[in-house]
């Protein structure tokens, strides 16, 4: 659970850049270090350069995430450190959208004197892109998919108003069936030469010289198409 304070500048170090950083820093950020958590840094109240905590606790980003959460980002300037999951240690800065171009450039200016007291981190990870990512949870009494399961159920549900209409679609008509003759070589070239000659009349070698048309009235009168 984050911590939210807020403390004075009394005793603190004048920097450089004209940030004075409270003494309250070094020992918020070493307890942060020593429980994975994290701190988190801003203006004092009406001030322009004074630099306190205003949150620190346990559970490395995700500690992070919630605690920043809770306050008015828009107007606020950010700066901190946090442990993360790979045992390493990030400086962290944010800056809201509502900030005048005025006070982004003294926030600029007093950054690195700043994250400079927040000693041991490796890199900088933007806190906006943290909360651009963050998940939250479904309403206990609605699961996320019941909803999203509700909500394809709408969109695809036809109105019982316009519904259209549809005809009957008409079985289509069965193609006719057509029996392919014998072939000329087929039931009249298995007979033997002398059935050949008792059923034509002729020996195959004529009945392979007559007209098509003639086989054909030959075999129909034989029986054989």
């Amino acid at each position: 659970m984050a911590t939210f304070m807020t403390g004075t500048t009394s005793g603190g170090q004048a920097k450089g850049s004209g940030a004075t950083v409270s003494d309250t820093v070094t020992s918020a950020w070493l307890n942060a270090r020593n429980n994975g958590g994290f701190v988190l840094l801003s203006y004092e109240l009406n001030s322009k350069t004074n630099v306190v905590v205003i949150a620190e606790g346990e559970g490395g980003i995700e500690g992070l995430s919630a605690a920043a959460q809770s306050l008015p980002l828009n107007s606020t300037v950010l700066w901190g450190g946090v442990a993360t999951d790979s045992n390493t240690f990030k400086h962290v800065t944010f800056i809201g959208e509502d900030i005048g171009g005025l006070a982004r450039g003294r926030a600029s200016l007093h950054k690195n004197a700043v994250l400079n007291t927040i000693e041991g981190c490796v890199g900088e990870i933007d806190l906006a892109a943290i909360l651009s990512t963050a998940e939250f949870p479904p309403p206990a009494d609605e699961p996320e998919t019941t909803k999203s399961s509700a909500a394809l159920t709408l969109a695809h549900a036809p109105s019982p108003s316009f519904a259209p209409t549809l005809a009957p679609t008409p079985a289509p008509n069965p193609m006719p069936m057509t029996t392919t003759p014998a072939s000329a070589t087929a039931k009249e070239q298995a007979l033997s030469d002398a059935a050949f000659l008792t059923t034509f009349g002729m020996s195959k070698e004529a009945f392979a010289k007559l007209p098509k048309w003639k086989q054909q009235a030959a075999k129909k009168k034989a029986g054989l198409f």
